[in-house]
C-alpha cells in the first residue's frame, strides 16, 4: 500500500512538472531562433577571432536580455569565463579600497580564480 502511494506521489510531481513547463514557460520559436543565429553567429565569431572581449561581452548580456539562443554558438563557453574575470576584477577592486570581503565574496573569488585557471591551462584564445 505504501508503495502504490510513493508511486502515485511521484505520478503527481511528474504530471505538476509538465504542467507547469507547458503553461508558464513560453515556447520557442524554432524559425526565429534559426534566423538570429544565421545573422548573429557570424558577429560573435568575427568578435572572437579579433579577442573584442568587451563587445563579446556587451553582444552576450543583451542576447540574455533578449532571451535569445547565444549558448548554441560554438564558443560560448567563453561567457563564463568573462563573466568571472569581471566579477574578480569587481571583488579585487572592493578588496583594493579598503572594503573587507565577506565568505561568500571569497568563495566566489577563489571559484573565479580556479576556472579562469582551469580555462587558459585548457585552451588557447
Amino acid at each position: 500500500m505504501i508503495k502504490l502511494l510513493i508511486l502515485l506521489a511521484a505520478l503527481a510531481a511528474i504530471l505538476a512538472v509538465i504542467v507547469l513547463r507547458v503553461r508558464y514557460i513560453e515556447p520557442r520559436d524554432a524559425r526565429a531562433d534559426y534566423l538570429w543565429e544565421k545573422e548573429n553567429f557570424p558577429i560573435l565569431d568575427r568578435l572572437y577571432q579579433e579577442k573584442d572581449l568587451e563587445a563579446l561581452m556587451d553582444f552576450y548580456e543583451q542576447a540574455v536580455e533578449e532571451n535569445r539562443t547565444i549558448d548554441r554558438w560554438e564558443h560560448s563557453g567563453i561567457f563564463r569565463w568573462l563573466m568571472s574575470c569581471r566579477d574578480a576584477r569587481e571583488y579585487l577592486a572592493l578588496e583594493q579600497s579598503g572594503e573587507t570581503l565577506n565568505e561568500y565574496q571569497q568563495a566566489l573569488l577563489l571559484d573565479d580564480y580556479w576556472m579562469m585557471r582551469d580555462w587558459t591551462t585548457a585552451r588557447s584564445f
